[in-house]
């Protein structure tokens, strides 16, 4: 019996999947704006989308699937008041977790803001002179900011009963005349039971001869 083909195998013959949206990935006919955000699929589009990429963020639940922006796109939206001190973001400053937008460092200066004590700062300023936390951390645009990679080790156990082992026998230092004794006395002891072995086996061949003959 021929094994049955999975329902998502596409086979000779049958028409193509339709094509997804280059921006967020919805469904789409590839042939006009797409009906989930809006993005049109021709090149001079794309490459529009492509220049505004970057390692930012904005958490938006319409939708979810929006590529990130460039920190230039960011200021952009604050001046436009697109971007407020509560927008959730995330971005290589804050490697990559979310935060709102006034604790984020180097966009809390957008809004007059330190990201670290929250007091209000020239926007010019390199550090707050509150806390001294610096405002102008460097953005590089492939950079994601991501911290480095560290082992994981897991945590220590404390070692059940079980796990505890009974402590070594202490070896003792037996004087050589002592150890060769006791080595004449095991072979004296397997001497002895080989020859009662011995013994043992004549005994019943003898027995044996004795019943034959008197023709037992």
């Amino acid at each position: 019996m021929e094994a049955a083909e999975p329902p998502n195998a596409i086979t000779a013959g049958a028409s193509s999947p339709p094509p997804v949206c280059p921006y967020c990935g919805a469904t789409s006919d590839g042939a006009g704006p797409c009906a989930a955000c809006g993005g049109t699929p021709d090149e001079m589009s794309r490459q529009a989308t492509q220049n505004e990429m970057g390692p930012w963020y904005i958490r938006d639940t319409s939708r979810p699937f929006l590529p990130g922006c460039r920190f230039e796109t960011i200021a952009r939206y604050v001046r436009a008041e697109r971007v407020t001190p509560e927008t959730v973001i995330r971005g290589p400053t804050t490697r990559q977790f979310w935060r709102r937008a006034a604790s984020a460092p180097g966009v809390a200066r957008l809004f007059g803001l330190c990201h670290s004590c929250g007091g209000s700062i020239n926007p010019n300023a390199v550090a707050c002179a509150r806390c001294g936390a610096e405002l102008d951390p460097t953005h590089e645009r492939e950079s994601l900011g991501l911290g480095a990679v560290r082992t994981i080790e897991a945590p220590t156990r404390a070692p059940d009963a079980h796990d505890v082992r009974p402590p070594a026998r202490p070896e003792v230092n037996v004087h050589p005349e002592v150890r060769s004794l006791e080595r004449s006395r095991d072979r004296a002891r397997r001497q002895a039971h080989l020859g009662l072995a011995i013994g043992a086996v004549s005994l019943l061949i003898a027995v044996a001869a004795l019943i034959r003959s008197f023709g037992l």
